[in-house]
């Protein structure tokens, strides 16, 4: 019987390795102590009827979807020994309401552009997510095994969209980190939770919260004297537009983690918070 326990863990632990959950489901060692199920399904194109969404300028693109709440749950054992030697990460996706295309019609491809995988996390082809609304909800689990051997996490990945024309969307970066962990860690509150309760407010009133809340202004010396100017009040501040009212501010969290805050106003003391993304500046 234990070599028959030793096998069967084995197996059930590699089908968890390239993310095949019906097949970890179908276990009959863990059918019992696991309660993973699939988070997505395989996207299923179809290029031979499809037509393109056409307005008076032609073609019309998919837009970049924004990423939502992220979580993290990292192993808790040696790979093999139950299904604690599993992780975990839960995410979700806003598609743009001005999309020329519903959610039901695209899948989203998702790319690790830096870091190192603990495991192969993202499948290779696009998939879809569980949809409620206009938001993408997907979880991934990997073998992750015990603390004492896993790999920080601390990944750069892209996110992009595809419809059923095999037509690609615009790029979103996002980053993940252990900070991200799920409730109980002492992770910088989640970007979008901040943006719930601080949309469209003032920023001068808007920021000591975000400060509380853990993220810390990411000061880079602007070329320009008078953005340097505005960072000595907002250190945060890293540019404005030239065509309209608006500028972004960026702060940092624990373990690499971003947030990006877009506010709009014609004077300092009348911005107000127009946007808020986990994103982290690139440049520079």
């Amino acid at each position: 019987m234990s070599g028959y326990r030793r096998i069967t863990a084995t197996y059930c632990s590699e089908k968890m390795k390239k993310l095949l959950l019906a097949a970890l489901l179908a276990c009959p060692l863990f059918s019992h102590a696991c309660s993973f199920a699939p988070g997505y399904e395989r996207f299923t194109p179809a290029v031979a009827s499809f037509e393109s969404r056409m307005d008076e300028n032609g073609v019309v693109l998919l837009p970049a979807p924004r990423v939502g709440a992220i979580q993290v749950e990292r192993g808790k054992v040696a790979p093999g020994a139950s299904c604690d030697d599993a992780g975990s990460l839960s995410l979700t996706l806003d598609w743009p309401a001005s999309s020329a295309y519903k959610l039901k019609e695209i899948g989203f491809y998702f790319r690790v552009v830096g870091g190192k995988e603990p495991d192969r996390i993202f499948p290779r082809e696009p998939i879809v997510g569980k949809n409620v609304g206009r938001q993408a909800r997907f979880f991934f689990v990997w073998l992750d095994g015990a603390p004492s051997s896993q790999t920080p996490l601390k990944l750069d990945v892209e996110v992009f969209a595809v419809n059923k024309g095999l037509q690609l969307g615009a790029v979103r970066r996002f980053r993940i980190t252990d900070a991200m962990r799920k409730p109980g860690s002492n992770a910088p509150q989640d970007a979008m939770n901040l943006a719930e309760s601080l949309l469209f407010t003032e920023y001068r009133t808007a920021r000591p919260k975000i400060v509380a809340a853990g993220w810390r202004p990411d000061y880079r010396r602007s070329a320009q004297e008078w953005t340097r100017f505005l960072q000595k009040s907002y250190p945060e501040l890293r540019d404005c537009a030239s065509n309209r009212p608006v500028c972004a501010m960026f702060f940092s969290g624990e373990n690499g983690s971003c947030l990006k805050v877009i506010v709009s106003g014609d004077f300092p003391a009348m911005y107000r918070v127009a946007q808020v993304e986990r994103e982290c500046d690139n440049a520079g």
